[in-house]
């Protein structure tokens, strides 16, 4: 299966692709700034742009849009800004989703990576929370149907990693790999669930989207581009996001690509801001 071009937009660093409705998504370009809004018929928008990183957009139970900006969490109406606990200065927030009980869980990582460096925190209703420390590029976040476990990369460790994941106190506990991913085939970076369960694991510098049931390679999804960022399902397709700043050369590099996968998905869980203490 071969992906083709959705959005022509040779983004820098094309990342946190997510489904928000039947037909639409969200996507950032890093280091751009940019948060866009685009539907399946191929018409994009930029909702906003910052004067520093976007690593990753949401929409809460309220309507409002939430991103994680470089060194914290903000709505786009300005009404909450929560930033993290001081840290090094190359540290920022990379990937990020809502949890099943409406807290917003945010990976860290240096820039340039240094091993250890990053971390997972969760913004919740005790604050931030440090959940898993010793990160180095912190990525791919998503939850079973039932919420109890987390799936998890932190693209070094070649792994898909799996969690039990406490919904009353957004805790981690009996972390195992799930998935391995050679060398070979990239390093593992933005990750969906679909409805049967299967991740879709896009791979950075390996021109694909893996899909693994039950920890098995299922399907590969081709893309004609190496640096593949992040997936997301929207209405049986998947929608892929892409990255031109390590391919200057390469025309393909930093568009959005789609391909029918006959396979759908839940929307992604919604963040609530009444649950996030400040």
């Amino acid at each position: 299966m071969l992906a083709e071009v959705l959005l022509p937009l040779s983004l820098g660093l094309g990342e946190g692709a997510s489904a928000i409705a039947d037909d639409s998504f969200l996507f950032v370009d890093i280091h751009a700034g940019r948060v866009f809004e685009s539907t399946l018929d191929g018409q994009s928008s930029v909702l906003t742009e910052f004067d520093h990183s976007v690593s990753a957009a949401a929409m809460t139970r309220c309507g409002k849009h939430i991103i994680a900006g470089r060194h914290g969490i903000k709505t786009l109406d300005g009404t909450m800004n929560i930033p993290l606990p001081v840290q090094a200065h190359d540290i920022r927030l990379n990937d990020a989703k809502a949890d099943p009980s409406g807290r917003f869980v945010c990976g860290t990582m240096a820039e340039p990576s240094r091993p250890g460096a990053g971390s997972l925190w969760s913004f919740g209703e005790h604050g931030r929370q440090e959940i898993l420390d010793g990160v180095t590029i912190s990525n791919g976040l998503c939850w079973s149907a039932d919420g109890t476990s987390m799936y998890y990369i932190d693209t070094p460790t070649q792994r898909v990693d799996c969690f039990n994941y406490d919904l009353d106190t957004g805790q981690l506990s009996n972390r195992r790999p799930f998935v391995h991913v050679d060398e070979r085939n990239g390093g593992p970076d933005g990750m969906t669930i679909d409805d049967e369960g299967g991740l879709w694991v896009a791979l950075w510098g390996g021109s694909a989207v893996h899909r693994y049931v039950d920890g098995h390679l299922d399907h590969i999804v081709e893309v004609p581009t190496a640096f593949v960022t992040s997936a997301t399902i929207v209405n049986k397709t998947l929608v892929i996001t892409t990255a031109s700043e390590p391919a200057p050369d390469d025309p393909l590099a930093g568009h959005v690509f789609q391909t029918a996968i006959g396979v759908g998905a839940p929307l992604p869980h919604l963040v609530d801001l009444n649950r996030i203490a400040g």
